[in-house]
């Protein structure tokens, strides 16, 4: 928010948002305005230039639509995606790839950061967030695959690389996709561990009736007496998943609606 104060450009930015703008705009903005103060999370600043007060507001909302666009946008992918990881499992891929770049063999730099997660198979085409699904891969190229899925990625790479490069690519990709399929093998059995646990806690509670609660497939069902409910796939990255009353408060409509 920038607007004129006793004849002076004064504006504010959330600390936040400055620590997330691209290196580009905060390198612009820092050139531009002179930072007053830091309050309460805020940053205070001015600017001398009017014709840069308008340039940077511009730019500062044109950031801010396509934040909260891409903030939806996840939003809606996470309630059709399947699975789940934890940091835990992003640090045993990162270590099974060596520290280095799935698609290119690149490496990867945890201060400062230069890589993000990727689906594989992208969530909108149906894509998991179990880890046998994740990858971790630098910026500009998790940008670059963007839809894309691994063989389509791969293919833009080897012609850029070259053949060569696509083989001893390829081969370190399969060793990593064994070791990835153990990491996920291993957070399944976690979560089914987590929900059996629920489950005989919940078959204490309603000892007249029969409650399976489990991993069907890729996503959470609950059968309660013969009555089968699966839940939306991203249910499983919700607190309700594991929660003894929300789960038996389904069990309880269920039986009573069956009574």
């Amino acid at each position: 928010m920038i607007m004129t104060i006793d004849n002076e450009i004064i504006g504010w930015i959330e600390k936040a948002d400055f620590d997330c703008l691209p290196q580009a705009l905060k390198s612009e903005f820092l050139d531009k305005v002179v930072i007053m103060r830091t309050v309460d999370n805020q940053i205070q600043f001015k600017v001398p230039c009017s014709e840069d007060a308008y340039n940077i507001e511009k730019k500062l909302k044109a950031w801010r639509k396509g934040k909260d666009s891409s903030a939806a946008r996840q939003s809606a992918l996470n309630l059709i995606s399947s699975g789940q990881n934890c940091d835990e499992d992003i640090d045993l891929i990162f270590e099974a790839q060596q520290g280095l770049c799935y698609y290119t063999g690149k490496p990867l730099t945890r201060e400062p950061k230069n890589y993000e997660i990727d689906h594989i198979l992208p969530v909108g085409a149906g894509g998991s967030c179990w880890p046998n699904n994740i990858a971790l891969c630098l910026r500009e190229i998790n940008r670059e695959k963007g839809n894309r899925g691994k063989r389509e990625i791969f293919q833009v790479l080897k012609n850029r690389f070259g053949a060569e490069w696509y083989e001893v690519q390829r081969n370190f990709c399969k060793e990593i996709d064994r070791k990835r399929a153990a990491i996920d093998r291993r957070r399944r059995k976690i979560i089914q561990g987590r929900l059996s646990t629920l489950e005989r806690k919940l078959q204490d509670r309603f000892l007249d009736t029969t409650i399976e609660y489990a991993i069907s497939d890729n996503d959470i069902e609950l059968i309660v007496n013969d009555i089968s409910i699966l839940f939306p796939s991203g249910f499983i990255r919700s607190k309700g998943c594991y929660s003894p009353d929300y789960i038996g408060g389904i069990i309880s409509s269920v039986s009573q609606s069956t009574m």
